[in-house]
């Protein structure tokens, strides 16, 4: 594989014999038995003012070409659980030793420094591989058919474990985590029982609980071929924040529930809660979304404030009266 840019031109291969090469440099932190499983990496590195080559024996396990980041003169190579950072202009090397995350699967590169996909864990370095923070999920963060599980955007992450889980993470101007938007499900029922308090069941109705309301849309849902439905739970610096239902049918989006915690309440987060929900929507669906629309009892005026402050307007009230229709018209406007 070949990584470049305005100064530096790198190329790197995987080798069966080291003794075929000839390398100004040999790293082999590990001392590599001649028996033992292991990978040998020829790379060379074009400047302006040089060229290098070096033989790197490094872990047997890993893709070099899914974990290499050339950036500000500096190579990083991952290889399962060893990270290698090499000084293009000086050829020194450093290695870092990563075993929390079970092996490297991909690595972003970010402005301020490096997202690393393991098997186990995400992890989130500066420049110099030092740890700033890290995500996890309920089971190991591979996808069973093979799609990518990690996918970064300009504020947030998106990604997914081997039981099908989804997670959003979302991200402050410093690149650290601000939210994480899990799918719900059973062990979140402790949380669940503890957001809706006697005041969110009599604004809800939810008089059965969470875990029954969504079983019945679930139900109800397969009435309507086409039509996905979503159950969030949202949690903020590792507290819980808010559960969020919400179905995608004929390119509406339909939310039918957003409740936030008790101590959380009357603090704006229901607001925020509702434009984050607008943006993970239009990154995921993007033109495919006509529009919002939300659906609020009659007697629950702080949903009601929330949506109106987050861009809703009420549009109509159910035949019976039980239910009010608030939209918000530009849906991939704002």
């Amino acid at each position: 594989m070949i990584l470049s840019d305005s100064e530096i031109k790198v190329t790197i291969a995987e080798i069966s014999d080291a003794d075929t090469h000839n390398a100004d440099v040999v790293f082999d932190f590990y001392n590599h038995k001649c028996e033992e499983l292991k990978s040998v990496l020829f790379i060379e590195i074009e400047t302006v003012a040089s060229k290098k080559s070096i033989i790197l024996y490094c872990d047997f396990i890993g893709n070099y070409e899914t974990c290499s980041v050339l950036h500000n003169n500096k190579l990083l190579i991952f290889k399962f659980n060893t990270a290698y950072l090499i000084d293009c202009i000086t050829v020194k090397i450093k290695h870092f030793s990563f075993s929390e995350l079970a092996g490297a699967l991909k690595v972003f590169p970010m402005v301020d420094g490096y997202l690393i996909h393991g098997e186990l864990e995400i992890i989130k370095t500066d420049f110099e591989l030092n740890v700033q923070w890290t995500a996890s999920g309920e089971d190991i963060l591979v996808s069973p058919d093979g799609d990518d599980s990690c996918r970064v955007f300009e504020n947030r992450i998106e990604y997914f474990d081997f039981l099908g889980n989804r997670y959003t993470l979302l991200l402050d101007e410093n690149n650290r985590p601000m939210r994480k938007w899990k799918d719900y499900g059973p062990e979140d029922s402790v949380f669940a029982s503890y957001i809706l308090d006697g005041e969110a069941v009599k604004m809800t109705g939810l008089y059965e609980g969470f875990d029954a309301y969504v079983n019945s849309s679930k139900a109800d849902s397969k009435n309507f071929p086409g039509c996905k439905d979503q159950y969030k739970i949202v949690f903020e610096e590792n507290h819980v924040l808010a559960l969020v239902a919400y179905g995608i049918y004929e390119e509406i989006v339909t939310v039918s529930e957003i409740i936030v915690a008790p101590h959380y309440r009357n603090k704006g987060k229901g607001t925020e809660i509702i434009k984050e929900l607008l943006d993970i929507c239009r990154n995921s669906f993007g033109d495919t979304i006509k529009q919002f629309r939300a659906v609020i009892f009659p007697n629950n005026i702080a949903s009601q404030r929330a949506f109106e402050k987050a861009g809703f307007h009420f549009e109509s009230a159910h035949e019976d009266g039980d239910v009010w229709y608030y939209v918000y018209d530009n849906a991939n406007n704002n």
